[in-house]
């Protein structure tokens, strides 16, 4: 007997999905125009309220950009001109028009009072920076493997020292406590991605062998 047929069908199903999405999942930086479905928006929701984190804790704040996207790629703009020049500016700007027509922006906050709240538990500091980094790693793919599921492409981008402050007044968020990660611009794919980088370190090993004494 296999060991899918072990499985109650629910669990094949997930289990034979997993790998497929971990598969399908891409960095798409150029978008076409196009609103995305409440289906979508519900599952993303659904996949960041179901995200685990380190002893019950939420270590993130996702803000959902919908209705005021132009808002957001207009600020985005006016800060890559207020802080880069030259073919830098351009090479941002070029790829901007492709960011620009995502249905969705995902703006990745840590919350860092989650620290605070870990630490009154007994965690050490250290321990609960790495938790609240682990979380939101988890979170963030949790996010790009949903968008993928739902036939939408992402990418994960780290604009944090050129927005983190204009976004405080924009977000009305506190600085003070919430610490911005990244931003995922989420829509509908318009490029096929190039080949997976073959000599890439694969990041894993088996059963490794004793260091020599």
């Amino acid at each position: 007997m296999s060991s899918t047929e072990t499985l109650p069908l629910a669990a094949t199903a997930t289990a034979s999905l997993a790998p497929a999405l971990v598969e399908r999942r891409r960095s798409i930086r150029k978008l076409a125009d196009g609103d995305l479905p409440p289906r979508a928006i519900t599952a993303i929701t659904h996949a960041i309220e179901r995200s685990p984190a380190s002893m019950g804790t939420t270590p993130w704040r996702i803000v959902l950009l919908q209705d005021r996207r132009d808002e957001f790629w207009a600020l985005v703009e006016q800060a890559f001109r207020d802080n880069l020049a030259g073919e830098q500016l351009d090479r941002y700007l070029a790829r901007l028009d492709g960011f620009r027509r995502a249905g969705l922006v995902a703006l990745v906050y840590e919350d860092l009072a989650v620290r605070e709240t870990l630490e009154s538990k007994g965690i050490p500091a250290e321990m609960a920076v790495d938790f609240n980094l682990q979380g939101l790693g988890i979170v963030q793919h949790a996010i790009w493997l949903t968008a993928t599921e739902q036939g939408l492409g992402a990418s994960l981008q780290h604009w944090n020292a050129m927005l983190e402050q204009p976004l405080a007044a924009f977000t009305g968020l506190d600085l003070a406590r919430y610490r911005l990660v990244a931003q995922m611009p989420i829509g509908i794919p318009d490029e096929v991605p190039g080949p997976r980088n073959p000599d890439r370190e694969p990041g894993w090993i088996l059963d490794p062998a004793p260091a020599a004494r």
